[in-house]
């Protein structure tokens, strides 16, 4: 939210406003900052849906600096976040261009020197009230004006540890200049800190337990044709989504059956929640072309103490079950 038309407020309303600074705003081109809608909205008693909205924004996408925010203020580092129900979005954006040239870093294995033009990222969630915490860490390639981007996301299984609640949360930003090769470099042009409050959900544990897939030869080839030159048998392979997360997914090469146990945990927010399940020729990683067959189905609906055969077209067996554990954290 970075505007805000408000005609319809009257002169009344905007009289109101000069003495809070904000008709000003208002009368030389309509646009307000945020700060200015917040007190508009509460000075002139605007309607409980206005108020609601910028109260949800705040949630939704508010934090407090606690350090580092001179790096914003200079133009080298942006934050976005987004707090949602079934996880945390964090997006941060690098413009690091002021201190090229970049360092040069020496790499052991390969006897030569390297320039450092890599930023090493590491995000640190802390919960402020037990010692659990979170760390997320890659690597973002700095392009040649400087500039880098890295995208996390806090799933719902990274919440198993922390209970259900509104709680405050600390995380904190490190970064460091390195190579290709991942050689560190003692220049660390990016730190700073920051605090949120996030509503963990109450989670649930079921795990789900997977023993086999056998494919149909006829009816698959039917699906695929010939899309393997190399060879005519697919890639088997079993993926298993929840909320649109991969909580399994793996395959073999060149056979039509992939017979090998597996067990995972998932955490969901409802125990009557779907997952769905499908059966893949992973050739050279996973598209949409990859989907021989699937089906979408309640936990529930799997659950027992024994594997169950899953009927699906092309498929003459699928051998797997559920168990619902119960409230995760």
């Amino acid at each position: 939210m970075y505007s805000c038309n408000l005609d319809g407020y009257g002169d009344a309303e905007l009289e109101e406003g000069r003495e809070e600074g904000t008709a000003e705003s208002i009368e030389k081109n309509n646009i307000l900052r945020l700060w200015e809608i917040r007190d508009f909205a509460v000075g002139c008693d605007a309607g409980y849906s206005l108020k609601n909205n910028i109260a949800h924004w705040g949630y939704e996408s508010g934090y407090q600096w606690i350090e580092g925010e001179h790096f914003r203020d200079n133009s080298m580092f942006n934050f976005f976040i987004k707090k949602a129900v079934d996880g945390i979005y964090i997006d941060l954006k690098f413009d690091l261009e002021s201190l090229q040239p970049f360092p040069i870093v020496y790499d052991y294995k390969f006897n030569e020197n390297d320039e450092a033009d890599y930023l090493h990222v590491e995000l640190v969630f802390r919960n402020n009230q037990n010692s659990k915490k979170i760390k997320l860490t890659d690597n973002v390639s700095i392009s040649s004006n400087g500039l880098g981007n890295f995208d996390a996301v806090l799933q719902l299984k990274d919440f198993k540890d922390f209970r259900a609640g509104n709680m405050e949360y600390t995380l904190e930003i490190r970064t460091t200049l390195t190579s290709f090769f991942d050689i560190r470099s003692k220049v660390k042009p990016v730190t700073a800190k920051v605090s949120f409050n996030f509503e963990v959900p109450q989670l649930y544990k079921t795990v789900l337990s997977f023993k086999s897939l056998r494919l149909n030869k006829e009816e698959t080839r039917k699906v695929l044709g010939d899309n393997d030159f190399s060879n005519g048998a697919p890639e088997t392979g079993i993926l298993v989504l929840y909320n649109g997360n991969s909580v399994l997914y793996e395959y073999t090469k060149n056979s039509y059956e992939y017979l090998q146990k597996h067990k995972v945990a998932i955490y969901h927010l409802s125990p009557e929640d779907f997952v769905e399940i499908r059966a893949l020729d992973v050739d050279y990683g996973f598209n949409a072309n990859d989907i021989i067959k699937d089906t979408t189905l309640s936990l529930k609906s799997l659950e027992g103490t024994d594997y169950v055969n899953l009927k699906m077209k092309c498929v003459d067996e699928l051998l797997l079950f559920t168990q619902f554990k119960g409230k995760a954290n």
